[in-house]
C-alpha cells in the first residue's frame, strides 16, 4: 500500500508542476529543487550520481517544519521521478520561459536574413 500511495503523490505533483501550480526553487544542495506547503511541509526533488559506475538516481522527501525528514522516496520505487526532477528544475530555472525569449530573438526564421531581389545579381 506504501507504494501506491507514493507513485500517487509522485504522480500529483508532477501534473501539478507541468501545470504551474507549484513554485519549486533552486537550494543551496547541488540539483536539489524544493516547494513548501502550508508553511509546515517540504518537499525537495534531488538527483544524485554514483560516482563508481556513473548511475543517476532520483529522490523526493517530505520534511516538517523541524526539519524532520517524514518520507523519502526513490525511483527504483516511484518511475516518474527523474520526470518530476526534470520539470521542477526547469521550473525553478525558468528554462521554458528562457527558450521561449531566445525563440522570439532569433525569430521564426532562425535570424537568417531574408533575400530580396537587390540580393539577386542578375
Amino acid at each position: 500500500m506504501p507504494e501506491t500511495a507514493d507513485a500517487a503523490l509522485i504522480t500529483k505533483l508532477l501534473r501539478a508542476t507541468r501545470n504551474g501550480k507549484i513554485t519549486w526553487e533552486k537550494t543551496t544542495t547541488q540539483d536539489q529543487f524544493a516547494a513548501s506547503y502550508a508553511g509546515k511541509w517540504t518537499v525537495a526533488v534531488d538527483k544524485s550520481e554514483d560516482r563508481d559506475t556513473g548511475a543517476e538516481f532520483y529522490y523526493l522527501t517530505i520534511t516538517n517544519a523541524e526539519g524532520e525528514e517524514v518520507l523519502r522516496i526513490y525511483n527504483v520505487s516511484a518511475k516518474q521521478l527523474p520526470q518530476l526532477f526534470e520539470q521542477a528544475r526547469r521550473r525553478s530555472l525558468k528554462v521554458d520561459e528562457a527558450v521561449s525569449d531566445l525563440l522570439k530573438e532569433i525569430g521564426e526564421d532562425g535570424g537568417e536574413p531574408e533575400i530580396t531581389d537587390e540580393d539577386i545579381p542578375f
